[in-house]
């Protein structure tokens, strides 16, 4: 058995082997560049019978074996054309959602959803309400005008007495409640604010996000479109080859059972991209009939050198925004207490009256004496806490200090937690690239060049690289997979840190 678990072949067969695998610099890859030399794949029967080095073809009478259905023929191995090495076809369906030249960038997107992005438009709101209520905080309270007027012209004697009183009541605020009121709805601005640019950030990092998912899903789209391709090419060559008794009508079959499988394949990449799309258009604010074409490549974010998990932790504890709103709203809920207890505290009520009563009496003689009264009155109304003291507005205050305690210590536990495991993604994904870039991808493509070439000689059978193409694909998604994770990881770790660690 030889090396490729074939049956004995003579020396001759082994030194062709030889020289084509060392021919390795005219050998291209499955993704060649567009730049690198296209092999020429025969059109016609007749180009099959044309070598182009100048040389003789041998094309005697073939010898099929069995009856031509599974069986190999057994034409000179010097006239058996190699298989057509990939090249970089055309990609209209890739080309739909990526240009390189006007498309959408991520920092593009996230200026769009800054002005479009409804729920953060609907976070903003928060800040104008909040506005409103400190404005409302520092207003004192209205005066109260009480005014009076008595006669007996409906009902009574009818004579035409009569009495006017007017009151002016000025409620007064003790204990700096006004003062107090204020400094909470401050604390509650700034909070907001923090909360906000927490939830801007969180906006940007799901953009980003799904800017990667969408990059990932083009590029599977692309391989599989490229495969497609070549694979039709493949099978005019086969075809070709049968016509002239050279392969199988199993190749055939099969070359067209991997067409099939990889436009189903097709389908689902694109059904992928559509989707990612769709969701970049609602985070971005756009409406669904809006063409969004993306610009960009799924590359290895640039991440600062140097970085240690304690280090990371510590920066996190100072710059995460949704943190230094939790330590605000600490702050927040003691105001909210010293509030509740300046409440207890009843106000005082000042006021000024003035009443003025006409009189008519009526005398023996059978006149009427009239008598006018005129009155001012000062005074203060104060109310007697004896019951209500503010106490279940205190209980209240005192529990919500505590939550946003505990709240906050736990926000800075998950905190700690989130960037241990973003940094430790991030390592795992920067360790699974290196390897994919240094070894598994070099070594499945060069494996796929070793199977072609023994397929060519005969060695192996069409079924043999197919899987081997099937494998290489599989490879190139879980390295595009790789690529994905390390750009996820960053992101996420930049989540965790909110702040930015990549350029």
């Amino acid at each position: 058995m030889n090396g490729y678990g074939g049956k004995k072949r003579s020396w001759k067969t082994y030194f062709t082997l030889f020289l084509l695998l060392t021919m390795g610099g005219q050998m291209v890859a499955l993704a060649q560049s567009p730049d690198q030399e296209k092999i020429r794949v025969p059109q016609s029967k007749g180009d099959l019978q044309k070598p182009t080095d100048g040389s003789t073809a041998v094309v005697g009478e073939e010898e099929r074996g069995g009856s031509g259905i599974i069986g190999r023929s057994t034409r000179q191995q010097q006239s058996k054309p190699i298989l057509p090495l990939p090249t970089a076809p055309q990609t209209p369906i890739y080309d739909r959602y990526v240009d390189q030249t006007n498309g959408v960038t991520y920092e593009a997107l996230f200026n769009l959803a800054a002005s479009r992005n409804r729920n953060l438009l609907a976070a903003r709101q928060n800040l104008a309400i909040i506005n409103g209520r400190l404005v409302q905080s520092g207003l004192r309270p209205n005066p109260t005008l009480d005014t009076e007027y008595v006669t007996d012209k409906i009902v009574g004697s009818g004579q035409g007495e009569y009495g006017i009183s007017a009151a002016y009541i000025q409620p007064l605020e003790l204990a700096g409640k006004r003062r107090k009121r204020l400094r909470v709805s401050q604390l509650e601005l700034e909070q907001a604010e923090k909360e906000l640019a927490f939830q801007e950030q969180q906006l940007a990092a799901e953009i980003r996000s799904q800017f990667a998912e969408a990059l990932a899903a083009t590029e599977n789209l692309r391989i599989t479109e490229q495969l497609i391709a070549f694979n039709e090419e493949t099978l005019r060559f086969i075809q070709l080859r049968f016509t002239e008794g050279d392969a199988a009508r199993l190749d055939v079959n099969l070359i067209r059972v991997e067409v099939g499988r990889l436009r189903a394949q097709l389908l689902q990449s694109e059904n992928r991209v559509r989707t990612a799309l769709s969701q970049l258009r609602t985070l971005a604010g756009l409406g669904s009939e809006e063409n969004v074409r993306l610009q960009g490549a799924l590359n290895p974010l640039k991440v600062m050198e140097g970085l240690t998990l304690e280090g990371l932790q510590l920066a996190a504890m100072q710059s995460r925004t949704d943190l230094q709103a939790a330590r605000i709203g600490e702050t927040a809920a003691d105001a909210r207490l010293r509030l509740a207890e300046a409440e207890a505290v009843p106000n005082i009520n000042i006021f000024g009256r003035f009443t003025q009563d006409k009189s008519i009496f009526g005398l023996s003689s059978g006149g009427r004496l009239v008598d006018v009264d005129r009155k001012a009155a000062f005074g203060v109304s104060v109310p007697l806490p004896f019951f209500n003291r503010n106490q279940g507005a205190i209980a209240e205050a005192v529990a919500t200090r505590a939550q946003t305690r505990y709240r906050r210590e736990f926000l800075e536990q998950v905190i700690k937690r989130d960037v241990t495991v973003a940094f430790n993604r991030l390592q795992t994904a920067k360790e699974a690239i290196q390897l994919y870039e240094t070894d598994i991808v070099p070594r499945s493509q060069e494996n796929l060049q070793m199977i072609r070439t023994a397929y060519d000689l005969g060695d192996k059978d069409i079924l043999d690289v197919i899987a081997e193409q099937r494998r290489l694909i599989e490879t190139k998604q879980q390295y595009i997979d790789a690529l994905k994770e390390y750009y996820l990881s960053t992101v996420e770790l930049e989540r965790a840190l909110g702040t930015r660690i990549s350029k």
